[in-house]
């Protein structure tokens, strides 16, 4: 199938991007500005102006930055005066990738069942019964393929939505719906992201203007971290107006996940200006380690001695970044936008790149906010394997069913 593209005056990949920043920044200044007082949320975070000053500096370069690449190429085509490969991608943006093939519909087949099949056999350590985190679980190579068969999930309903297939958003919805069993032991990350595919599917096909993606997000975002609430220690109730309660799930998610990001710019000894690019290397390839080879994996990388930074769990990846990369933070975002720029002008020809353009807009871009750079980059490689297992399974056998069926 023709791939369909939309016309818009910025990629959908910038937009994605900026809204995740506001989404994580807003609360800290509002926290700033107003003291907001529910939970303890205050006294936790305690942001003072000169914190403010310095993350929104930390937001400004970051966001410039992941601009800035996401438009150089064709900021160079256009001052050196030579053409780009086709129309500027910023104004075209794909909607359909192909069919997903025999072999994907046979992975999608089997990963279901092993999703099901590990969430039963996490029933006994407890996750169900309260908050994941709480119950010190998230741990080992259970709960780790668990994540590792989300994410795959979430890729697969993506390719489903974004497929030529007849029912594709029902298909979506149900993968998606099947995936949701994480929101019983209060993981929501991937109910969001299948959220955000859908918004940007919707938007694609015109359905919505970019102010209602923008609300619908906002509200489905805030039932998410509604479960973050119920299946922690927070509270909805307490003193305060009805107003402040309802902020209480954003507000507990946002400033409770950037911990890591107020210690980090309040002590410059826990970072150098040069970074530590060398350990990020190295954390990168032990965590895309199998558990099986490396049980104790997590213990050994070198961003594991500032997880006390953290203890309610997530990691800012602006925190990671300074951590890493120290002053070249910048130019980490640079890549990132150049990276998403690129996927997307292939994805304007290829129903594969079409796939890991939106994986990479909705999924990895927002994780980074949250889950530092480790996690994302791990699961982004995790599927690509796959994706490529899938395709020399697919070239090597074409249809066996349907060459079957011919020969007979």
């Amino acid at each position: 199938m023709q791939t369909n593209l939309r016309t818009a005056v910025v990629a959908s990949h910038v937009k994605y991007f900026l809204f995740y920043n506001l989404l994580y920044f807003l609360p800290l200044a509002f926290v700033a500005v107003y003291e907001f007082t529910q939970n303890g949320i205050s006294e936790a975070a305690a942001v003072n102006w000169q914190d403010l000053r310095r993350i929104t500096l930390l937001y400004v370069f970051g966001c410039a930055a992941f601009c800035l690449g996401s438009a150089f190429r064709s900021l160079v085509g256009f001052l050196t005066g030579t053409p780009t490969d086709g129309e500027s991608i910023s104004s075209r943006l794909p909607l359909y990738p192909a069919a997903m093939g025999w072999a994907a519909q046979i992975t999608v087949a089997l990963t279901v069942v092993a999703f099901i099949l590990s969430k039963i056999l996490l029933v006994p350590s407890g996750v169900y019964s309260a908050y994941a985190f709480d119950t010190g679980q998230m741990e080992g190579g259970l709960w780790g393929a668990s994540m590792m068969l989300s994410e795959l999930l979430v890729l697969f309903s993506l390719a489903a939505l974004f497929s030529g297939r007849r029912r594709n958003v029902l298909w979506f919805a149900i993968l998606a719906g099947i995936n949701g069993i994480n929101l019983l032991h209060g993981t929501r990350i991937f109910f969001i992201v299948s959220v955000l595919g859908f918004s940007l599917y919707l938007y694609l096909r015109g359905k919505l203007s970019w102010r209602i993606v923008l609300g619908g997000v906002c509200g489905v975002t805030v039932l998410a971290y509604v479960v973050f609430v119920l299946r922690s220690s927070l509270e909805l109730s307490g003193e305060g107006s009805w107003a402040a309660r309802l902020l209480v799930p954003v507000m507990a998610e946002s400033i409770f996940s950037q911990l890591s990001l107020l210690s980090i710019i309040r002590d410059s000894h826990l970072w150098s200006a040069g970074g530590a690019i060398p350990q990020f290397i190295q954390d990168n390839f032990y965590f895309l380690m199998p558990r099986l080879l490396l049980p104790n994996k997590s213990s050994i990388l070198y961003i594991d001695r500032f997880s006390d930074l953290s203890p309610l769990g997530a990691f800012s990846g602006y925190a990671q970044g300074l951590i890493y990369f120290g002053y070249w933070i910048p130019l980490v975002y640079f890549v990132f936008g150049t990276v998403a720029d690129w996927l997307a002008r292939r994805a304007s020809f290829s129903a594969t790149w079409s796939l890991l353009y939106v994986y990479f807009t909705c999924d990895f871009l927002f994780r980074i906010m949250r889950d530092g750079y480790i996690i994302p980059i791990k699961m982004l490689l995790d599927n690509l394997a796959v994706l490529g297992a899938i395709y020399f399974v697919q070239l090597l056998f074409p249809d066996p069913i349907a060459e079957y069926g011919a020969a007979t």
